[in-house]
């Protein structure tokens, strides 16, 4: 019995990696989150050093949680 090489699939039959469009929504959730959590303490960190420098504090200004978070 022979073995035989066929070679590389035909260039029309790729094979596709992506997910469904439900499984991709599924995440969605979580990469909002994971997003606006990054944004806020980024906000957070860059306001500190801003108001820092003039000597006050951000909570001095009006920036609260939900101010900086919206």
């Amino acid at each position: 019995m022979a073995i035989r090489d066929e070679g590389p699939p035909p260039a029309h039959q790729h094979v596709r990696l992506s997910l469904p469009l439900k499984d991709t929504l599924g995440y969605l959730p979580t990469v909002l989150l994971a997003a606006g959590l990054f944004m806020y303490a980024y906000l957070s960190i860059c306001y500190d050093r801003f108001y820092a420098r003039l000597g006050v504090d951000s909570n001095d200004v009006g920036l609260s949680y939900a101010g900086t978070a919206s």
